[in-house]
């Protein structure tokens, strides 16, 4: 898990997901919110959903949400929750 919050792209994008649980977006809408290129979001949204984190739900656009139920979510949220 140190590959995730040694970069600070990840952790930007977990601290959005930390911050409002029931976030969610687009990948064009993250790229906006975030300051990142298209191409970096991506990467990290795939880096996230691979590791169980996020999850991404394909529709009519490619929604990307919290993976609440994840044990590695649960393990990173609580662990933040514990240093504030």
């Amino acid at each position: 898990m140190g590959w995730i919050f040694g970069n600070s792209t990840h952790l930007e994008l977990l601290l959005l997901f930390y911050n409002d649980n029931a976030y969610f977006d687009n990948i064009t809408g993250l790229t906006k919110r975030l300051g990142k290129s298209h191409v970096t979001v991506r990467k990290v949204v795939n880096d996230l959903v691979r590791a169980g984190v996020l999850k991404v739900d394909i529709g009519k656009s490619k929604v990307v949400m919290l993976n609440t139920d994840s044990p590695c979510t649960k393990l990173s949220f609580n662990s933040w929750a514990k240093l504030r």
